[in-house]
């Protein structure tokens, strides 16, 4: 079956290792057990048991089916599956700029794709000691090897995407056509190279069109003839017969034979014969399908069993995916793996098929049924019919005949299609049941089921139920999958279903026969993730798996048999349940249905279901990111797994699974996804009720050398400290290491540029400071799960100071201040200090961001200066005391002065005792007894009116008990006078 978007392409029979199982949280390491990943055949069950022949044409037949429960046991832990070598073959013909949608090219699609691939094997090579490795062949009409670092080979496949972007593909068509068999064989000679029994071969073929141009000397697969000229007189003719593909298909030529299309659509070859045992030889078939012959000679050969090689041809615009086919490797089933993609779906298809491809998984599964006479199978989807040794055989197979182990998906049902039969006369009919699976180990493995399966038609059926059930949602369905998400977005929160039943009683006995169907009860199980809406007459049982039972409670129905037709009290039920999803679950079927009721005899009887849906249900999480451009997806999924999308293209940008305090992954569905604050982190929340913060944004952290303690930056933006520090990252992105890059440079003490940029691993990386001076240390960041491109300078001022002492005054009055002196020990220059000072008890003292203290009442405090950046403090304890008594006092009993002469006395008075001079501010005020002899000021500036003499008194303005006086004579102008000094203060 094809899609336009393929999620189920078959993969590589990969051998695994595992060992214990457990659905909590479990480390990647820890080893699992082979033996618990197996199939059991848990039930097979008719639809109905008993059936009537009824007239379908000329024909009496009855038909019911086989209904099959498949259980996958054990679950996955971690995917140890042996390393891979795998091809990419990338078609750069002129074709690729065709536009898709929205002016985008197939090639700039093909593009995207390529890096979604990129994303999903890096992820899925994180924890892997033997890395994958990867290969590029790029063609159009000739093909191209790249080398990295001069390897056909790269463990880092981000070194193939980035070669991929830098393609480019000729505009028109000449020499640009498409050479399949070119481009297919290099892939094969490059796998070969390194061709070992420790890795799986992959090649992976990506094309927009049809086979078109091709190089060879060899004879493709084709119908050949032999020209022969015939004559009479002068005119001639060509005559031409078979000519047997087998004497030259190993012939060589010694010119090359070319085949190219045109753009009219012609074909042409040349040369157009060949000699071969003195004959001339023509190519009778078309030059197409010499082409197309010719590719698929190749294929043939990759594919083949022993080359070990697993050829996934993908192709969109012209490409024909029923040639594809014919290229492709077969499934065990014998189904193609060819996809065929749309244009815009590319990215979608690629991570898909590559997590296909990581993905282990049973293989060769099938259900086997030995089919008895008088019954016949129609082939379908799933279901074919086999002859041998005398008996017909239903061959029923899941998806491709395999079987996937998801990491972290724990057991369940297997989707596998119901077998539909159909009777041709009376009887019981028992049907031999087998199934038969290849294990993990590549080993054969068959089981027969030991439970009787009956089926009986005859005259009479006793009452029984007939139970359809059908899936319908909002969300959005593809391949058959119910595509459930909880999202943050309310139009995208599509997170329920509706299960709706259609119950119907039928039977046929003799007349007269009647009674009742009582305890009727409608039983269903739901996986672990998924929750019903209960209403009336409904019962939740939780189960130990973690799964509900819903049970329904229906009415009694009564029944009477009359003229050959049984009648029912209730002719058809119909019941509808709807289904939430709580958290992130794989895309599963749901289990089958039952009914269970007390027949009339008071028996107990279970009626299975007779048609169910072919749709599985899935849950995801989501979290979008509207505010950035373009816009952003998150994902999480059943096994713990957090991706991140491009929402508008689908582009995978990354993919991780977070990891808990012991450094093990973090294997459980995920519950909700959050923004944190200012949308630097996401909260995630588990099923199991665990919570972990994922990063946005990285960290800068700087501390002392051998210390765990952040060191503060500064109010200058500048870490300030006095011995060895480092720059480390405190909080980094995950995936960091392999999802986006990190670069650093520095510009260290006395040079005038930074460095050249680096590449980092931020989980590891430290910058030791060890050179005095100021260091600024860049560092960028930016793809993976980084929300915004990171940049961030850190400035460092290493200044050398071992240690520093406080100068101060331990004693001062209410009121006084002073100012600490600061005296550093350095190494070297102490450029650019910065202290920051803090006092114990504002109420006694107070302190500015100098270092100036001001006492503000009586007690003992402690001044703190701490040197920024480092853990470098200081104390000063000063004790706060009242001003004691004190006097007023001028320096001279007597002044004299001129008249219009100044006279300053402000700086005459004194206090006493003389140690309070200088320490204590006391404001007075002044006054003349007589100022029209001598005036003077509020400051103490005074001045001489007219002759005479004056007491000058000074008070002081809090208390006016203290004073001092003075006398002034003024004396006529021209006369002698002691003026003071001006430039006393007190």
């Amino acid at each position: 079956m094809k899609y336009i978007i393929h999620f189920t392409v078959c993969i590589l029979i990969v051998q695994l290792l595992f060992s214990s199982i457990s659905l909590n949280t479990v480390s990647a390491t820890t080893p699992t057990n082979n033996d618990q990943l197996s199939l059991n055949l848990n039930k097979v069950e008719p639809a109905r048991k008993e059936l009537i022949l009824q007239k379908e044409g000329n024909q009496n037949v009855a038909r019911t089916s086989l209904n099959f429960e498949l259980f996958r046991e054990g679950m996955l832990l971690e995917n140890p599956r042996k390393p891979l070598d795998v091809v990419f073959v990338f078609d750069k013909s002129a074709s690729m700029n065709f536009s898709l949608q929205k002016n985008i090219s197939r090639l700039e699609k093909a593009k995207e794709a390529m890096q979604t691939a990129a994303t999903v094997f890096t992820a899925a090579n994180s924890d892997r000691i033997n890395k994958d490795r990867f290969g590029l062949v790029e063609f159009n009409s000739r093909e191209t090897v790249r080398k990295f670092n001069g390897q056909d080979l790269t463990s880092d496949i981000n070194q193939i995407s980035d070669v991929v972007k830098s393609i480019t593909a000729p505009e028109g068509t000449t020499l640009s056509g498409t050479n399949y068999s070119a481009s297919l064989q290099a892939a094969e000679e490059l796998l070969k190279k390194y061709k070992d029994g420790s890795r799986e071969q992959v090649i992976i073929f990506l094309t927009d069109g049809e086979p078109t141009v091709l190089y060879t000397k060899d004879k493709p697969l084709g119908e050949y003839e032999k020209v022969t000229q015939k004559c009479v007189w002068i005119f001639c003719r060509d005559e031409t017969e078979n000519y047997s593909y087998d004497l030259i298909k190993n012939h060589k030529d010694t010119s090359d034979r070319e085949f190219i299309i045109y753009t009219n659509g012609t074909y042409r070859i040349n040369p157009n014969t060949f000699n071969h045992a003195g004959n001339k030889i023509r190519f009778a078939s078309d030059a197409k399908i010499y082409i197309e012959n010719h590719a698929q000679e190749v294929a043939t050969n990759i594919t083949k069993k022993e080359s070990g090689i697993i050829l996934y041809p993908v192709g969109f615009g012209e490409a024909s995916i029923n040639y594809l086919d014919k290229l492709a490797s077969k499934a065990s089933n014998g189904e193609s793996m060819a996809i065929e993609a749309g244009g815009t779906d590319l990215n979608q298809v690629f991570e898909a098929l590559v997590n296909e491809i990581d993905t282990p998984s049973l293989n060769n599964v099938v259900i086997e049924v030995k089919i008895p006479e008088s019954v016949s199978v129609e082939e379908s989807p799933g279901i074919r019919v086999e002859n041998r040794d005398g008996h017909t055989y239903a061959i029923v197979t899941p998806s491709n005949g395999r079987v996937q182990y998801h990491v972290g998906e724990p057991p369940g049902v297997v989707s596998v299609p119901n077998l539909p039969l159909k009777f041709s006369a009376r009887g019981d009919y028992l049907f031999e049941v087998k199934w038969k699976y290849t294990d993990i180990k590549g080993k054969a493995t068959g089981e027969t089921y030991s439970q009787e399966v009956k089926v009986s038609v005859q005259d009479q059926v006793a009452p029984s139920f007939e139970l359809n059930m059908s899936l319908s949602s909002d969300a959005q369905k593809s391949n058959d999958i119910i595509r459930l998400q909880k999202s943050n977005v309310d139009n995208e929160n599509l997170d329920s279903f509706l299960i709706d039943y259609t119950i119907k009683p039928y039977g046929k006995l003799a007349n007269g026969n009647k009674g009742s169907l009582k305890n009727i009860q409608l039983k269903q199980k739901l996986p672990a993730g998924l929750k019903a809406e209960l209403k009336d007459g409904m019962i939740e049982n939780q189960l130990n798996d973690g799964s509900t039972e819903i049970i329904y409670n229906l009415d009694a129905i009564q029944y009477n048999s009359d003229q050959g037709k049984i009648e029912f009290s209730k002719e058809i039920e119909k019941l509808s349940m709807k289904v939430k999803g709580i958290h992130s679950i794989n895309a599963q079927p749901l289990p089958d249905p039952t009914i269970t009721f007390v027949d009339n005899e008071n028996q107990m009887k279970t009626a299975a279901v007779t048609n169910r849906p072919i749709e599985k249900v899935e849950m995801i999480i989501k979290l979008v990111d509207v505010d950035i451009n373009p816009v952003v997806e998150y994902r999480g999924n059943h096994a713990g797994n957090i991706s991140k999308y491009n929402k508008g293209t689908g582009q995978l940008w990354a993919s991780i699974t977070l990891r808990d305090d012991s450094n093990n992954s973090i294997i459980n569905p995920i519950y909700s996804m959050e923004f944190g604050e200012g949308k630097n982190h996401i909260v995630v929340k588990y099923a199991n009720g665990v919570a972990r913060e994922f990063p946005l944004t990285p960290v800068i952290g700087t501390r002392l050398t051998g210390s765990e303690n952040k060191l503060s930056v500064g109010d200058n933006g500048e870490y300030t400290f006095n011995q060895e520090a480092e720059v480390y990252f405190d909080k980094v992105v995950p995936g960091s290491s392999t999802q986006s890059q990190y670069e650093v440079r520095f510009k260290k003490p006395g040079s005038p540029n930074y460095s050249h940029w680096q590449t980092i691993n931020p989980a590891e990386y430290i910058y030791s400071v060890k050179e005095y001076g100021k260091t600024l240390v860049q560092i960028r960041a930016d793809g993976g799960f980084i929300r915004a491109p990171f940049d961030e300078i850190v400035i460092l001022n290493y200044n050398g100071v071992s240690d520093f002492t406080l100068n101060y005054q331990d004693e001062m009055y209410i009121g006084e201040t002073q100012q600490i002196e600061t005296i550093f020990e350095a190494s070297v220059g102490s450029n650019d200090l910065s202290l920051t000072w803090s006092t114990s008890n504002p109420q006694v003292a107070t302190v500015d961001s100098a270092g100036e203290v001001t006492a503000t009442g009586p007690g003992v405090v402690t001044i703190s200066a701490s040197l920024d950046g480092q853990a470098l403090t200081k104390q000063a304890t000063i004790r706060v005391v009242e001003i004691p008594e004190f006097t007023l006092e001028f320096k001279k009993p007597l002044y004299t002065t001129k008249v219009g002469q100044p006279l300053n006395l402000q700086g005459q008075v004194r206090i006493n005792p003389p140690h309070l001079s200088g320490r204590i501010k006391v404001e007075v005020v002044w006054q003349s007894s007589d100022p029209s002899i001598y005036t003077i000021e509020q400051n103490g500036h005074g001045k001489g009116i007219s002759k005479g003499v004056v007491m000058v008194t000074v008070t002081s303005a809090e208390d006016s008990s203290i004073s001092a006086t003075t006398i002034v004579m003024v004396e006529e102008e021209g006369s002698g006078g002691s003026n003071p000094p001006n430039d006393y203060r007190w």
